[in-house]
């Protein structure tokens, strides 16, 4: 099991329940202010600056990014079925 966190330092990071310990992490251009999980839990939508980007749960490889005009930074963005 593992848990993912978003922060101010621009990462998102993934744990490993039991050991305490940091599995993955994922730098961007911007603080991370949410990160969602779709539905059926094989996109992750996370909001950092000004982007959003979709991470496919697996590879935490970037499906697609979106760039928004300068609002002063996206807050939450998530998928819906």
């Amino acid at each position: 099991q593992q848990i993912l966190t978003g922060s101010e330092d621009k990462t998102i990071r993934t744990w490993d329940v039991r050991t305490l310990a940091e599995t993955r992490c994922l730098t961007f251009d911007g603080p991370v202010t949410s990160v969602q999980t779709s539905a059926g839990g094989n996109v992750l939508t996370v909001a950092a600056g000004n982007d959003v980007h979709f991470l496919d749960r697996q590879t935490m490889r970037v499906i697609k990014k979106h760039t928004l005009p300068d609002v002063g930074g996206v807050n939450t963005a998530g998928l819906h079925p």
